[in-house]
């Protein structure tokens, strides 16, 4: 059953004055004396969702400052739950988790294209492995996973218990990359991670985009449709989303410039493509992280068995990609795809070699 947006607050702040250029202003608003507190109070939010966002929290956050965070916490963000609970979390509280109702897709696109968004790295051949794919795979042809919903209960435990109620998510990714070399074991490239906040309270995505992107997993703040639920329902068995890349951001009235990411509509209509294993041995795959950390992966387990809350179902959607995603994908639309509509519950480690992520990942969440 969709989600109910339970999450209802007020935007902060006043339209601003259109002079002096787009930085001019942000700067003004932001060391304007009338605004002060209210940057603040923004400012430390974001910076908590940041770091609770990534999983280098323990590392980054010393104890002055997860107090300052939870403070922000309690005082900015009065929020009721707005989905499934967080079921992980009192077994691993010192790992960060969430509760996630998304739209977990897979595209069918040609080799070349996914090939051209993995600098670096070659692709693994798709499994022809009739438990993930009845029909088989296409051999020119190679999965992108697009997934959109809603984290709800964001929890982990750094010498105080932190937690965020909401955000929104989006992130795109290839899947069976060969980040080792031996032609066997599968990784995820992620391309993009979009990040939103609940009920058009944009600002709080600035530094946690930041913050993402510089602990390995690119990151950009964006707006959501809906910005109160994992996806729109319509009477008619459809469902639909959108997600837009914040380009300039004015921090005290909103987005200000804003370039499409990708358009998703899905039915009702069951996939043939994709069995629900294919989806979870999928997300399931380490993450390749990048930049300073590109030596390291990332283990983000879902796990799908938890059906008290949702029961799990397979979906066809149709993907609009936009001006505001990597080059070979702009513009193309790709119709008559897999989906797999879920809650998925996380649990994320921390960093980790390559090597050390692929031996220790849990085969339970694959399968």
């Amino acid at each position: 059953m969709p989600p109910k947006g339970a999450i209802r607050g007020t935007g902060v702040g006043r339209p601003a004055q259109q002079r002096g250029g787009y930085a001019r202003q942000i700067i003004g608003e932001v060391t304007s004396q009338e605004n002060r507190s209210v940057v603040t109070a923004v400012t430390f939010f974001a910076a908590g969702v940041a770091f609770l966002h990534s999983s280098w929290s323990e590392i980054l956050l010393p104890p002055g400052s997860m107090m300052l965070v939870t403070a922000a916490f309690t005082a900015l963000l009065g929020l009721a739950a707005a989905q499934a609970p967080n079921t992980l979390a009192r077994y691993n509280p010192n790992m960060r988790t969430a509760s996630y109702n998304a739209t977990f897709g897979i595209l069918s696109v040609p080799k070349s294209v996914a090939q051209d968004l993995v600098p670096g790295y070659d692709l693994l051949p798709v499994p022809q492995d009739d438990s993930l794919f009845p029909n088989g795979f296409p051999e020119d042809q190679h999965p992108i996973l697009v997934t959109n919903g809603l984290q709800n209960d964001i929890r982990i435990t750094v010498v105080l218990p932190l937690q965020i109620k909401a955000l929104l998510s989006a992130q795109y990714s290839v899947p069976y990359v060969d980040r080792l070399g031996n032609g066997k074991d599968a990784f995820q490239y992620q391309l993009n991670n979009y990040i939103g906040g609940i009920d058009g309270q944009n600002t709080m995505s600035l530094v946690p985009a930041l913050v993402g992107s510089a602990t390995g997993t690119p990151a950009v703040p964006a707006t959501f449709d809906p910005n109160d639920k994992a996806y729109n329902v319509y009477p008619t068995g459809e469902y639909s989303s959108l997600v837009k890349q914040i380009g300039v951001f004015n921090a005290l009235s909103g987005p200000s410039v804003q370039g499409e990411a990708f358009d998703i509509y899905s039915s009702n209509e069951p996939t043939e493509m994709y069995t629900p294993k294919a989806f979870r041995a999928m997300n399931n795959q380490p993450l390749i992280l990048q930049g300073l950390v590109a030596a390291l992966c990332l283990r983000n387990n879902y796990y799908f068995n938890d059906t008290q809350f949702m029961e799990p179902a397979l979906r066809s959607e149709n993907v609009t990609f936009g001006s505001a995603v990597k080059s070979p994908l702009k513009n193309q639309v790709y119709k008559e795809q897999g989906a797999y509509a879920a809650v998925a519950q996380i649990l994320g480690h921390n960093p980790e070699s390559c090597s050390d992520a692929i031996a220790n990942n849990d085969p339970v969440a694959s399968h």
